[in-house]
């Protein structure tokens, strides 16, 4: 039977709109992320670019508009190891084409991490010491194709297939429970954990800023375009999230200059109960696990039932 996640107030003195199911999280005022904006801005480009192409050529290529999607960087700058964490290098898929980190934790919560289309795994590796130190679960993050050391070229359809295949990985290792594995998305990352999610039950989905779709991106920045029908890459989370049949928490900076805060009260509303939203004040799109501080990391700790639980 599954567990409703904790909705009241919490020690952390976070409040709660009952009418939202909004929790609003204080922080200090993060930096700017001025990668995340270039590719807001490369996204709208992109759109004038394929409107173009539609209107020239009678359409534009998927290749082209997924260089405009993707940005991903092959070499790791950086290992666990950096940070203080022992790790195990992984391969797995088809081939052994993808390429992942497995870092073992204390309790039986298991969280498979679904990052951004930027970088690779390596440029996460701060942010994993920090999930690590403060929830004491295992961590899995692996690269989509064509991202770090995995092989191949990413593609909406390929990405699903990698989380697939991350966490067809998951359940053979023999210290896994199954049925605590956590989905995490991150951006990008949470269409991918969405869609994941409506195949293969989480024991809990994490939603943090995310969007809505592609093409409502898209249209928030080209009103006047007709957005729908030519971009061909979707990631429709909000026709989604609602199949969605666990527990759900949509986290979101209200400062968030690449995706409104907005996609997330969207998919909050879209969401099946049991959900909850949480609003990090003063963050913005990078940021909201180390804005939101210690608070917001109680607020994952419970969400997640690793308290008082060893």
């Amino acid at each position: 039977m599954t567990t409703r996640p904790t909705a009241g107030p919490t020690t952390c003195g976070f409040g709660l709109d009952v009418r939202m199911g909004e929790a609003v999280v204080g922080a200090v005022q993060p930096r700017r992320s001025g990668n995340h904006r270039a590719w807001y801005a490369t996204l709208a480009t992109v759109t004038a670019l394929v409107l173009a192409g539609s209107l020239l050529m009678g359409g534009i290529g998927l290749p082209f508009e997924e260089r405009f999607i993707y940005f991903p960087a092959r070499a790791l700058v950086a290992t666990p190891a950096d940070v203080g964490l022992p790790f195990e290098e992984v391969r797995f898929g088809e081939d052994g084409r993808l390429h992942g980190w497995f870092i073992s934790g204390s309790r039986d919560v298991t969280i498979l991490w679904f990052h951004g289309n930027a970088g690779n795994i390596s440029h996460r590796v701060e942010l994993l010491a920090r999930l690590h130190r403060a929830l004491g679960v295992n961590l899995f993050i692996f690269d989509y194709q064509g991202y770090g050391l995995s092989g191949g070229r990413p593609t909406e359809r390929g990405t699903y297939a990698d989380a697939r295949a991350a966490l067809a990985y998951l359940r053979t290792r023999p210290e896994i429970d199954p049925r605590r594995i956590v989905y995490f998305g991150k951006s990008l990352g949470g269409a991918v954990a969405v869609e994941l999610a409506t195949a293969e039950i989480p024991y809990r989905l994490i939603v943090q800023s995310s969007f809505t779709g592609i093409r409502d991106l898209a249209r928030l920045h080209y009103p006047f375009l007709p957005v729908h029908g030519l971009l061909r890459t979707e990631y429709p989370s909000i026709e989604r999230i609602g199949s969605v049949q666990a527990p759900i928490l949509v986290a979101h900076g209200d400062a968030d200059d690449v995706v409104p805060v907005d996609h997330a009260r969207r998919l909050y509303e879209a969401a099946a109960e049991p959900k909850r939203l949480e609003v990090v004040r003063g963050a913005r799109h990078p940021n909201v696990l180390s804005a939101g501080g210690d608070c917001y990391l109680a607020l994952l700790r419970a969400f997640l039932g690793l308290d008082g639980r060893s």
